[in-house]
């Protein structure tokens, strides 16, 4: 049943509870995601990465200054937050050169036990890398990860894969792309997208990864948004490991270890075992978003949704829009302005809108 949002009640300012009304929600066992990090803990403080619900983080070793820690914005020149709901990030640098906890990646991860297949991931999370990154170290080909998952109890640990930018970036302006590599029994192993976001353009990225993991030749999809634009999309088999142990690591590896410029930045970080999720937009159609703000759920049913708002980017005043994404990762196509929910941002009175069943589709 295609996703219908008809309503709206609650409120729509930034922490409200909001509840948006309509079908084909779908039942969700657990309303909450794994993970809804906003990254607003004390500063330089590792038991902070834990207490948000990760299993580990890196760099964990090494320089202190290096070493991934919620960091209040900018934490170096010009490194302003996305936003200023918050005002804080995750950042480590490839500083050091001595491993995989000490230079070598930049990153979150957190452990988890399979059900039966499939099962699923999608994660959203804020990127960009310093200004002042230098390039073409070490072997000099610019490799540039941002996402892992594999078994084992830390990324990268025994089998696993990764999705990067490749084409790479090898300077502030050059064009990257996204593709997937290695391992897990991938069907195909690799495949390239049709472009990306390059992380080095000196400004923030929204990025979406939405995983259906099966164990049977194209069983699953891997679909990869970068400010709600479509870059990969791909039908694979995505693992063929024996057992359930397994992770899912936000960040990652890149040649470019070794200098104390090359710092990474991640923000609003949303990690679920579902593809449902909420998302607030800027615009009325899905399609024409610019940008779109998750909004961790409290209540879920097929009919019901609560979420606490979330409206990061999205300005405090003026329409926004309610999508609600199923179990398949499909979203009402059209809107819902949910702007005149009591205690809202404000703004000229809302024009409700009845969204019509958008059609079966990925997005």
């Amino acid at each position: 049943m295609a996703v219908s949002v008809t309503g709206a009640s609650g409120s729509s300012a930034h922490g409200g509870a909001l509840t948006i009304t309509g079908s084909g929600f779908g039942t969700k066992s657990t309303a909450a995601p794994i993970i809804w990090d906003n990254c607003d803990h004390t500063v330089d403080d590792t038991s902070q990465i834990t207490a948000a619900g990760w299993t580990g983080a890196w760099p964990s070793a090494g320089t202190q200054a290096y070493r991934g820690q919620y960091r209040t914005a900018p934490y170096r020149t010009g490194m302003n937050a996305p936003h200023s709901r918050v005002g804080k990030y995750f950042a480590g640098a490839h500083g050091d050169n001595a491993g995989g906890d000490q230079g070598y990646n930049v990153m979150l991860w957190k452990n988890r036990t399979l059900g039966t297949f499939p099962n699923y991931t999608y994660a959203c999370w804020y990127q960009r890398s310093d200004d002042a990154w230098v390039f073409g170290l070490n072997d000099a080909d610019d490799n540039y990860k941002c996402y892992a998952y594999g078994d084992g109890t830390s990324p990268y640990d025994a089998n696993y894969f990764y999705t990067e930018y490749n084409p790479r970036p090898t300077s502030t302006s050059s064009s990257v792309g996204w593709k997937l590599s290695a391992g897990m029994g991938l069907d195909p192993a690799d495949f390239w997208g049709t472009g990306g976001l390059n992380p080095h353009a000196g400004t923030w990225s929204k990025v979406e990864h939405f995983f259906t993991i099966s164990n049977v030749a194209n069983g699953g999809r891997l679909i990869i948004k970068e400010n709600n634009v479509t870059y990969y999309d791909q039908t694979m088999r995505g693992d063929n490991v024996a057992g359930t142990g397994r992770n899912d690591g936000i960040g990652g590896f890149s040649r470019n270890s070794g200098n104390g410029n090359n710092y990474r930045y991640f923000a609003d970080i949303y990690l679920d075992y579902s593809l449902q999720h909420v998302m607030l937009g800027n615009a009325s159609t899905l399609a024409a978003c610019t940008v779109l703000e998750v909004c961790p759920p409290t209540a879920w049913s097929d009919t019901s949704v609560t979420v606490t708002v979330n409206r990061g980017a999205l300005a405090d005043s003026g329409s926004i829009y309610a999508y609600v994404y199923d179990a398949a990762g499909t979203a009402n196509s059209t809107g819902y302005d949910v702007s005149g929910a009591d205690g809202g941002g404000g703004g000229a009175s809302p024009t409700h809108r009845i969204v019509m069943g958008a059609r079966a589709r990925w997005v």
